[in-house]
């Protein structure tokens, strides 16, 4: 995106889900980056409705962005929700960057912890590691797995984009401690790994 080192970038979520065609989204994503919004994704439950494919979902909005880019000189990233079973996950996302993705998401509790590892293998692209299931993984106290140790393997596994929640947000979680301790597991040293981005929301 060519960003400044520790700049923010803010993102949207667009929710194709509520019967939005393939055109809507892309006039959405269109006036977000005339806007200044510098990451787009799709709503985790949109995966290839006959109202709004994938392919279709995907050329459209590239071109949209296209457009915007060349009247704000800014690039913007879109990540289509490519989430599906594990012996379909490579061709949705061959299909996805044919039509224009310069990014990929994919909850990997519906498609497995590996599908992170099979698209970093595969795709050099960003991926959103969409956590959508973790809070059911290890929320009883005592029992399940931290949050920390998910982000962990998420960032492990190949994720680039992981979501650390904000202080006070309706979802499940929320303290200071907790965003902060999920910050220095996505960015603190751990090797040769790259740092993951903190998404908050």
């Amino acid at each position: 995106l060519g960003v400044k080192p520790g700049e923010l970038i803010v993102g949207t979520i667009v929710k194709p889900t509520a019967g939005l065609t393939a055109d809507e989204v892309a006039d959405i994503c269109y006036q977000a980056a005339l806007g200044g919004v510098r990451f787009i994704k799709d709503d985790e439950k949109m995966l290839n409705p006959a109202y709004c494919p994938l392919e279709a979902r995907v050329r459209r909005v590239a071109a949209a962005l296209r457009r915007a880019e060349d009247q704000t000189g800014q690039r913007v990233l879109y990540a289509p929700h490519i989430t599906t079973s594990p012996w379909r996950l490579a061709s949705a996302a061959e299909t996805a960057l044919r039509a224009g993705a310069n990014a990929l998401m994919v909850n990997f509790f519906a498609a497995g912890f590996q599908s992170l590892e099979l698209l970093r293998r595969q795709f050099e692209v960003p991926v959103y590691a969409h956590c959508g299931g973790k809070e059911a993984f290890g929320r009883e106290p005592g029992q399940g797995v931290a949050p920390e140790v998910v982000a962990r393997f998420a960032r492990l596994l190949g994720g680039d984009y992981f979501r650390t929640g904000v202080i006070g947000g309706y979802l499940v979680g929320g303290s200071r401690q907790e965003l902060d301790s999920l910050t220095a597991v996505l960015t603190g040293p751990m090797g040769p790994v790259p740092t993951a981005a903190p998404v908050l929301s």
